[in-house]
């Protein structure tokens, strides 16, 4: 078969990049897995609109950190929308999105937590020294609430981003398709010819070697 016929998909982005080599996600095949996470945060996000769309106690958030939450709720829902479609029609490029996107999210949840408690580091460090080293506890600490919860979630989108990631490296390896259509590498068809043209005239000069 003629080498130029295959056709070459292109791994530029890639999510499976960041796999942690896991191959299945609590028994569940990975493909499943990826479904099961794209569902949650799309239920998540919805969730999350409605509850401040419609919550009537006052909240403590600022411009920039209520900004920062609308943008996260925004990633979790294109995001899990993604892998979903990805996961069921087995393309690469929405799972890698989903990926990439649950890494953003991270973010995020990293920049909410300085936009809401980035005046209080130094209460922070003492509520780090007084209930994590010194074993004390408050449940009236609203700093503690905020970091457990970005802690808690930064742990959930690692956890997803790992098993997404994997499943993108399962993909790969079975050759799936990047889209719907296949995306040719340009510049691997020109190495190719350029080392198939090599090898043609290797071997017409062995030939005319007598």
């Amino acid at each position: 078969m003629d080498s130029r016929g295959v056709i070459k998909y292109s791994t530029r982005i890639d999510a499976a990049d960041f796999s942690d080599g896991q191959r299945s996600c609590c028994k569940l095949p990975l493909r499943w897995g990826t479904v099961a996470w794209g569902i949650f945060f799309v239920a998540a996000g919805i969730c999350q609109i409605l509850g401040m769309v419609y919550a009537h106690s006052p909240t403590r958030e600022g411009y920039w950190s209520t900004l920062s939450l609308w943008i996260l709720i925004v990633c979790m829902i294109l995001s899990g929308a993604s892998g979903l479609l990805g996961a069921i029609f087995q393309i690469r490029i929405p799972v890698t999105f989903f990926a990439l996107m649950l890494l953003l999210q991270c973010c995020l949840e990293i920049a909410w937590f300085f936009c809401e408690d980035g005046n209080n580091l130094k209460e922070v460090g003492m509520m780090i020294w007084n209930e994590v080293l010194l074993g004390k506890r408050s449940s009236n600490n609203g700093t503690a609430v905020d970091l457990f919860y970005t802690m808690l979630s930064l742990n959930v989108h690692l956890w997803a981003c790992g098993i997404v990631a994997s499943y993108a490296l399962e993909l790969r390896i079975a050759g799936k398709a990047v889209w719907f259509e296949p995306i040719e590498d340009e510049d691997e068809d020109e190495d190719e010819e350029d080392g198939t043209s090599e090898r043609r005239g290797s071997r017409k000069r062995e030939e005319k070697t007598p």
